[in-house]
């Protein structure tokens, strides 16, 4: 027979075995409890797409580039409708960028030169072959400052690979003026200038690719390539506030602004009002959440990705979404950050998106404790200990209560 005594102190048995004693549970209010946590992919249930190999990439894109030169050679109607095609299942179906540049720049052609010509048919060509030899890379950032690098080899490498930058740069400018930027016509000039841009852009010359991306929305406001030069112009002001006051939770104030950042703002609602509803509709939620995690503004960034998660129609941009949203928490968990009570549109954005609330509870009920000290090599466990604990404790619960 087993008698269980119930009472606000720690809980007796008594059974044949003799009497046994049982530590109460700790309260809750602790905090440091284990919490199983669904992530935001795993609430919206997100299929896990199988990574193609290289060479599967490397198929798929020669097919696709080959099937935009042949649609260049249709009649104007079948390639248009071509082109769109191409752009519908590159989107659809893991859409690699340079391809996907490539299909909306020639696609633009047909609308800016629909007429043929040496000029057009010498861009064309440069075009495909400049994007079949894979010309285009990815933008490398320069090497982090943290309590692993020492700041003057950082600065050693950053500066060494910036002259290597700066060279590739002028041969690649040298290069794109003979084969056609110099004397290209009014119509095919946007197309040029855009690819000028982008050079300086992958060279991290953010001021000067901005000055030729923003020259085609200043000379050509009507052009088929004005959108697109003015959202890589965007980028580029995201990119000079970002270098000009870093990433917030490397900042002795997380809500210092520079300059730059009132310039990016500016730009970014210049553009969303001309092009809000254009071909980077999906795009303009997760730049607005990248400017509010240069202000400090983690709630806010929050919202923006949330909203971006909504795009569905494209897979890859909802996955990153969430993904930059999980980002937001985690800066927030390991940095602190206010939620400012009386602003309603946290509560809007949660109340419209009833996954992301229940990945919003799981956040604040999350243990303090529970961090991955291995993201951020600038604050190990090893040489922070339970100060950093303790720090991050703190931040959770006032979270909590001005939530």
């Amino acid at each position: 027979m087993l008698l269980v005594v119930f009472s606000q102190q720690p809980l007796f048995t008594a059974s044949a075995c003799g009497p046994s004693f049982y530590a109460a549970a700790p309260p809750l209010v602790a905090g440091d409890l284990p919490l199983a946590v669904k992530t935001l992919a795993e609430l919206y249930d997100l299929t896990v797409t199988p990574k193609l190999s290289a060479e599967q990439a490397e198929t798929i894109r020669n097919a696709r580039i080959a099937a935009a030169a042949e649609a260049m050679k249709l009649p104007l109607v079948e390639a248009r409708a071509g082109l769109e095609k191409l752009i519908a299942e590159n989107r659809n179906s893991g859409a690699q960028a340079a391809v996907a540049n490539l299909l909306w720049d020639l696609r633009d052609t047909l609308d800016s030169t629909p007429e043929t010509s040496p000029q057009r048919e010498r861009w064309i060509a440069w075009r495909l072959e400049q994007v079949r030899d894979n010309a285009v890379t990815t933008l490398q950032r320069p090497v982090a400052l943290n309590a692993k690098t020492l700041w003057k080899e950082a600065a050693e490498a950053n500066e060494k690979a910036r002259q290597s930058r700066d060279a590739a740069a002028e041969n690649e400018i040298s290069a794109l003026s003979a084969a056609g930027l110099a004397d290209a016509p009014a119509s095919l000039q946007p197309h040029w200038r855009i690819q000028a841009g982008a050079v300086w852009f992958r060279a991290q010359h953010f001021a000067k690719a901005a000055e030729a991306f923003e020259s085609v929305a200043r000379d050509f406001p009507n052009h088929p390539r004005a959108e697109t030069a003015a959202f890589m112009a965007l980028r580029c002001r995201i990119e000079l506030a970002r270098d000009a006051i870093g990433e917030w939770h490397q900042r002795q104030d997380p809500r210092a602004s520079a300059p730059e950042l009132t310039a990016a703002w500016d730009h970014f609602h210049a553009f969303a009002e001309r092009f809000g509803k254009g071909r980077f509709a999906a795009d303009l939620p997760g730049w607005r959440g990248a400017l509010c995690v240069l202000a400090g503004d983690w709630p806010q960034a929050f919202c923006a990705y949330i909203e971006q998660a909504d795009h569905t129609e494209q897979p890859g941009i909802t996955r990153t979404a969430l993904r930059e949203a999980e980002r937001c928490l985690r800066l927030a968990a390991e940095h602190g950050g206010a939620v400012d009570v009386n602003d309603s549109s946290l509560a809007e954005s949660l109340a419209a998106h009833p996954r992301a609330a229940v990945r919003f509870v799981y956040h604040l009920l999350e243990p303090a404790a529970a961090v991955n000290f291995d993201q951020w090599p600038w604050m190990s466990e090893e040489s922070e200990g339970a100060e950093a604990v303790k720090f991050r404790r703190a931040a959770r619960w006032k979270i909590r209560e001005e939530f």
